[in-house]
């Protein structure tokens, strides 16, 4: 059975168009490697959602996961902060790097 890895990275103001790139090339690359990726852009897929309305169904969705990737800007997002959060308090393992899966 393929590992479940939820991808986490900033999505707030960021650009549309170069947002979905990079949460897509991610999940291409995983799904590559044999990982069944869950993309939060995907789970959503509005990008007029509010945040606080947002963020609850990406929680779901990591909660399913066996693990969570985090992308190079995660550090500037509050939502993959918290993503990341929960993941560590559900026992989840963080990656950093594909390379770590």
């Amino acid at each position: 059975m393929k590992r479940k890895i939820y991808i986490a990275g900033k999505v707030t103001e960021e650009n549309q168009t170069a947002c979905w790139n990079k949460f897509k090339t991610t999940q291409y690359r995983l799904s590559s490697l044999g990982f069944d990726p869950v993309n939060p852009m995907e789970v959503i897929f509005d990008w007029e959602m509010p945040w606080d309305e947002a963020m609850p169904l990406c929680l779901r969705a990591l909660k399913s996961c066996d693990g969570i990737l985090m992308l190079p800007d995660h550090t500037t997002s509050p939502g993959a902060k918290l993503e990341m959060a929960k993941a560590e308090e559900l026992g989840i393992p963080v990656y950093h790097k594909l390379e770590d899966l």
